[in-house]
């Protein structure tokens, strides 16, 4: 192998190779002015580097010792400032950092009366628990978001999980809920506020309904009969969610259709027997139309449509109203709410309504006597409008005015120890023709 060889073709000889070249072009001077001036410019740019970096360093030593004496300036001055300087700027710190603590917590009320904890004054107010449904799970309320408006519109917990994603799963696993608790609570806000309004048929139960109510009504009409839908069979056709309010309102036997739409999660059904022809072709267009003829079944006069998908029910259920102390529904139907849950008025979503310390006290004594009277939430926010806007005596006149009358004694007594005025003078509000003008004079 020659050099040339070597040097081209060898990674070491490539080395030398290199190296004998810089070596000859430094010691004929080719080199030199170009290492010359490579060196120049980096000395150049080093040397910019550094007046700015001296410079940045100045100016940075001048803005500290400017801030330095304004802040020991400062200090002499309010060192040497009279008493009163000193605490009217410490009260101004208390005031915001008073201002910081209530945005994160919400302010309690330690009155005696107004204690939901507080034990009983005397034997007629011994704690007995009101019947309810077993198990039942407590529903909790954020109280860091009060919503202007409604303020029933906020975040309700069930169980430590948002309301409107336990109710979304349930029926996504095609279960129903049962939401029990007194008047007033926000149970029908609960239900309808956790889907969109167009998956939502709402029904308000009342004495008065048919089991024909729910699934198909004949009405009279120039051909004889026609035939309407029921909501429950809507609810199955389109698998929309049916919240029926105050569902204990309504007969035992009205609401048996439910006891097979809800029977499980596979085969919930409605049966319609002795069905008109016109509703059967009604329903057999409709399904064709949109291709679920395998929902619908029809054995002569008597008509079986199978819910579709996203079908739900959801019952709030007033506890001991109309008559009835427990819940008024059948075991049956009972058995088939996957899930029942206790909706309570805390103290947290009446401080967030704007309800005043007399109303507090109200839904205090309510708690510790749920048998006699407790009151709802729109009952609370008319009395302390009434009570700011008019008078005490007008507020307290027309809350008992509102109440049972065997609730009107027990109530009077207690808003006369909390507001102070004479029992006496509490009662219903009634019309008084009688000019007071006149009767000063």
């Amino acid at each position: 192998m020659s050099l040339f060889e070597w040097v081209v073709d060898t990674p070491i000889g490539r080395v030398y190779g290199a190296v004998a070249a810089l070596v000859v072009a430094w010691m004929t001077g080719v080199i030199r002015p170009v290492v010359s001036w490579v060196a120049r410019i980096v000395w150049s740019g080093l040397t910019w580097i550094g007046r700015g970096c001296a410079a940045v360093a100045m100016w940075l030593w001048v803005a500290l010792t400017w801030v330095g004496s304004t802040v020991a300036a400062g200090v002499s001055l309010f060192i040497n400032a009279p008493l009163w300087v000193h605490a009217l700027i410490l009260g101004q710190i208390l005031v915001l950092g008073v201002r910081v603590l209530l945005r994160h917590y919400q302010p309690r009320l330690t009155d005696f009366k107004t204690s939901p904890n507080s034990p009983p004054t005397n034997a007629s107010e011994s704690l007995e628990p009101a019947p309810t449904i077993s198990p039942l799970v407590p529903v909790r309320y954020l109280s860091r978001s009060p919503t202007k408006g409604n303020p029933m519109l906020v975040p309700r917990y069930i169980h430590g999980k948002d309301s409107d994603d336990v109710l979304h799963a349930e029926r996504l696993n095609g279960g129903h809920v049962l939401l029990v608790g007194p008047r007033g609570t926000g149970k029908t806000t609960i239900a309808r506020k956790a889907f969109p309004p167009e998956d939502v048929l709402f029904m308000q139960v009342t004495g008065a309904l048919y089991p024909e109510s729910l699934t198909v009504t004949h009405l009279p009409s120039e051909k004889g009969f026609s035939s309407v839908k029921g909501i429950l069979l809507r609810a199955v056709l389109y698998g929309k969610v049916l919240i029926l309010d105050e569902i204990n309102a309504a007969g035992e036997d009205a609401l048996t259709p439910l006891r097979e739409a809800m029977s499980g999660a596979t085969d919930r059904s409605v049966t319609i027997e002795n069905c008109h022809p016109e509703m059967i072709d009604e329903l057999r267009t409709e399904m064709d139309t949109r291709d679920l003829s395998s929902q619908l079944e029809v054995v002569e006069s008597t008509v079986t449509v199978h819910a579709a998908p996203g079908f739900m029910v959801i019952g709030c259920l007033n506890e001991n109203v109309f008559g009835k102390r427990a819940t008024g529904l059948a075991d049956p139907l009972l058995d088939r709410f996957s899930l029942r849950v206790h909706v309570h008025l805390n103290r947290d979503l009446v401080v967030g309504a704007g309800v005043n310390t007399v109303g507090i006290g109200l839904w205090a004594w309510g708690q510790r006597n749920p048998d006699k009277w407790q009151p709802s939430l729109r009952e609370l926010v008319a009395f302390t409008r009434h009570y700011e806007t008019v008078d005490e005596e007008f507020a307290v006149s027309n809350l008992v005015g509102r109440l049972p009358v065997e609730a009107r004694p027990l109530v009077a007594a207690e808003l006369a120890a909390i507001t102070g005025i004479d029992e006496a003078s509490v009662g219903p509000l009634e019309i008084d023709d009688d000019d007071p003008e006149q009767e000063a004079a």
